[in-house]
């Protein structure tokens, strides 16, 4: 009798796991939750309004500030980043 409940249990939580892994609610929040602890492979562009144009690559979690004008990330040497004035494009 314990080997059907087992079984069945077993069952029941492969069902409900395959269920949530192909929700679409699931899966961003799966990619959100990646995103604030170990950031996401991106691609950062900037472009100052003079011209000049500035590329960063790697694993981090981009955030800016309360009134959006001010962008910032921590690159993989540890640094802080403060994307002033300009343009700016972000690839995932």
């Amino acid at each position: 009798m314990n080997k059907y409940i087992a079984l069945g249990l077993t069952l029941l939580l492969t069902l409900v796991l395959l269920g949530t892994l192909g929700c679409e609610d699931m899966q961003r929040s799966v990619k959100s939750f990646k995103a604030n602890t170990v950031g996401i492979e991106r691609k950062v562009v900037w472009t100052g309004f003079d011209g000049s144009r500035k590329v960063w690559e790697g694993r981090f979690k981009i955030e800016s500030s309360k009134n959006g004008n001010v962008v910032y990330f921590i690159d993989d040497n540890g640094k802080t980043v403060i994307l002033g004035p300009g343009y700016y494009s972000v690839e995932q």
